[in-house]
């Protein structure tokens, strides 16, 4: 499972359907892009995730009772890689309070499956709008409860 955009965009909500997904799909791990640590030399750095944000994923995903280390850490690459690192993970999870855009695109370049829950904003229907225009209704949600269902079939 992957979710390879801003840091901002997962909230208390998100966090806690993920940890329900990995605590019912017990191989799973969640691969988040930390954009503080550059992998190549070249890359450029941009804060978002680092050491604060690290740390307070580490004690929520312990407070959820999932093991810290389900949480895998992917660093910055240059565009062309980071969608082939895609190739990597089963389904990319998409956040409820603000919808992954490119992000998105990126996924689906790549071929992965993007499970999205559609909200009543703007800023929370894109996801949607990107897969029911690529004749992929299939991945769109519309409760928490279904979207956690959905993952943990076709992460299972």
């Amino acid at each position: 499972l992957c979710a390879f955009h801003g840091m901002f965009k997962i909230d208390a909500a998100v966090f806690a359907v993920w940890m329900a997904i990995l605590r019912r799909v017990p191989h799973a791990i969640l691969w988040l892009l930390d954009r503080a640590t550059p992998e190549p030399a070249s890359a450029s750095p941009r804060t978002v995730a680092g050491g604060p944000a690290r740390a307070a994923v580490t004690r929520a995903a312990s407070a959820h009772g999932v093991y810290p280390r389900r949480i895998v850490w992917a660093g910055n690459l240059p565009k062309s890689e980071h969608i082939l690192r895609h190739a990597l993970a089963d389904v990319y999870l998409d956040a409820f309070r603000c919808g992954a855009h490119t992000s998105i695109v990126d996924a689906l370049l790549a071929g992965l499956p993007v499970v999205t829950l559609q909200g009543t904003r703007w800023a929370t229907r894109v996801g949607a709008s990107m897969l029911a225009a690529a004749g992929l209704s299939d991945f769109i949600t519309h409760t928490p409860q279904e979207y956690e269902n959905l993952v943990v079939r076709l992460a299972s």
